[in-house]
């Protein structure tokens, strides 16, 4: 069993935690290197069009998304806009992202494992969506991806070049809300996941969730797996006509 999932096996009564309570700060990947993602383009693509066509697509064809197109699905599904007024705590602010977190606590992570992308080494990389950068956390042969692409998605979306995944911090969540902490993560999950499926959408990616169960990819992360792990996953690629 995953030990990260030891946080919830407590019952109702207050959790005997030493984490630091609602730990607001993203995760930084000190030294790493960045790559600077270029301004995002706007979304013309009308809501009523963009939810009609929005749909499962698992068929990808072999072309990439450039780095252009990464920033603008990154930025307008989980970027942070700026900052506005903390109405919990006034006097300060709290950061405007594009989906609801409760409490403003924030405990999720992005991260991308690129394949196939001209302006991309091979590799897995962190987002940063307060500087709507890219940290690399490790950077493999495109034979090790691939071999890694089998063991946590299903077979139809390993031709994806580019597969994002959601983390979940227990560590910023878990002393807050208790035995409530991943009802609520979950929760905030699925607002990203409807975000990240509608902006595909608007950008004719094609986008597959998914929800397969496994270790895999926080082990290929080398996640520390009693504080975070990965709860949800996107195949995104461009739609096979």
């Amino acid at each position: 069993m995953n030990p990260f999932f030891s946080f919830f096996h407590s019952a109702s009564e207050p959790l005997a935690l030493t984490l630091p309570a609602g730990k607001k700060r993203g995760k930084r990947y000190e030294g790493a290197d960045v790559i600077n993602l270029p301004v995002a383009e706007p979304i013309t693509v009308s809501f009523e069009q963009v939810l009609t066509k929005r749909e499962s697509q698992p068929d990808f064809d072999s072309s990439e998304i450039d780095l252009q197109g990464l920033s603008t699905l990154l930025y307008w599904s989980v970027g942070q806009l700026g900052e506005r007024d903390n109405l919990q705590n006034p006097g300060t602010k709290k950061p405007h992202r594009t989906h609801p977190s409760g409490g403003g606590l924030f405990p999720l992570e992005i991260y991308i494992a690129v394949g196939l992308m001209n302006d991309l080494s091979c590799g897995w990389y962190h987002y940063r969506p307060d500087l709507h950068v890219l940290e690399t956390v490790r950077l493999i042969s495109i034979e090790a991806m691939t071999t890694s692409k089998r063991r946590f998605a299903p077979e139809q979306l390993n031709a994806a070049p580019i597969h994002l995944c959601i983390s979940m911090m227990a560590e910023r969540v878990v002393p807050v809300y208790r035995t409530l902490a991943y009802q609520n993560v979950l929760l905030e999950a699925g607002h990203i996941g409807q975000n990240i499926s509608l902006i595909a959408s608007a950008l004719d990616v094609a986008c597959a969730p998914i929800g397969l169960a496994e270790t895999e990819t926080s082990t290929q992360l080398q996640l520390d797996q009693y504080n975070e792990t990965v709860i949800y996953k996107f195949a995104l690629g461009r739609i096979n006509t």
